[in-house]
């Protein structure tokens, strides 16, 4: 699957999960953007045999509206990244934290066992 075959299936599995009419969504999503978004919008973003391409920022508002970050995970795969909430940024730094840590203290461990085994 392409890219964006991959991305027009979450959407479309999004839709059909969250609990809501696509009518609904598309309502809420005009709603936070300001702007028109339709069914037939939301359609076609979740067709995979004629995928158009959804803005950013409605993805963004698809996302908003319906609490799932699959399309977005989906769209990220391929750069190893995925979306969290924020609330979890601190912890996620913490560790990445940790872990350098880690690598610099084997780093000073080598460093000393050579620095000893040249003495």
């Amino acid at each position: 699957w392409t890219p964006a075959r991959r991305l027009s299936r979450a959407i479309a599995k999004t839709l059909d999960e969250c609990g809501r009419s696509r009518e609904e969504i598309a309502a809420a999503m005009t709603e936070h953007l300001g702007e028109r978004v339709s069914k037939a919008m939301l359609d076609a973003y979740a067709s995979p045999e004629k995928p158009h391409a959804i803005s950013a920022q409605r993805l963004a508002a698809l996302v908003l509206v319906t609490g799932d970050v699959r399309p977005l995970n989906t769209l990220l795969n391929d750069a190893g990244l995925i979306v969290i909430e924020a609330k979890y940024e601190a912890l996620l730094r913490r560790e990445k934290a940790r872990e350098l840590r880690e690598k610099l203290d084997r780093e000073i461990e080598a460093a000393d066992a050579q620095w000893k085994a040249r003495r």
